[in-house]
């Protein structure tokens, strides 16, 4: 036996700081509002989300492209380049359609459904091959891979069915998602604040 190890010294602790509840509070209405909004409402919702996300894809292609700009000559990837330009270029065709043709913003909200069915269906290829190589080495948790493929395979093709009707529906579930984070937010702060 060692007794010679030696011990750690913690300073003394000082007592916390007493901090606002009026800034935890107020993101709790907030997240609650919008998610009651998104449950109650959800083609403005709908529609808030599709003009947000299709505004944020046109700054993050821009901003890909800016950082390519930036980049030493010798160490530029075409890889930034591209995604930039096909974010941006993605977004202000959207932004075109949605106010140039006849669909209008529904054009808009069906592109972003595509779009997400896509992404979902790639995650779903992703983990049928994790599966096959978890399976091959033996490694525990495989059915449940395997689960979550057919899931997200099965959610793609629900969306892709009736993309504008899917779109409505993820605002809501993200209204219930979101009312519910800002109501835990607020009694989390209120809990911290009381203590």
């Amino acid at each position: 036996m060692n007794n010679n190890t030696p011990a750690a010294s913690l300073p003394p602790q000082q007592p916390a700081a007493r901090v606002s509840p009026v800034p935890g509070l107020a993101a709790g209405a907030a997240l609650t509002v919008l998610g009651l909004l998104a449950l109650f409402s959800p083609l403005a919702t709908g529609v808030m989300l599709a003009c947000l996300i299709t505004a944020g894809l046109g700054v993050l292609g821009a901003a890909q492209i800016a950082a390519w700009v930036r980049t030493p000559p010798e160490a530029r990837g075409a890889d930034l380049l591209v995604n930039g330009i096909l974010l941006a270029g993605s977004s202000l065709f959207a932004l075109w359609a949605s106010f140039q043709t006849s669909f209008g913003l529904a054009g808009l909200i069906e592109g972003l459904s595509v779009a997400a069915a896509f992404l979902t269906l790639l995650r779903g290829i992703d983990q049928f091959l994790a599966f096959s190589q978890m399976r091959r080495e033996g490694a525990q948790g495989a059915g449940w891979m395997l689960a979550a493929g057919l899931m997200n395979g099965l959610l793609a093709m629900v969306i892709l069915a009736n993309p504008l009707m899917s779109w409505f529906a993820l605002s809501t579930v993200w209204g219930v998602y979101l009312a519910a984070s800002g109501v835990a937010l607020a009694a989390g702060t209120l809990a911290a604040s009381r203590s």
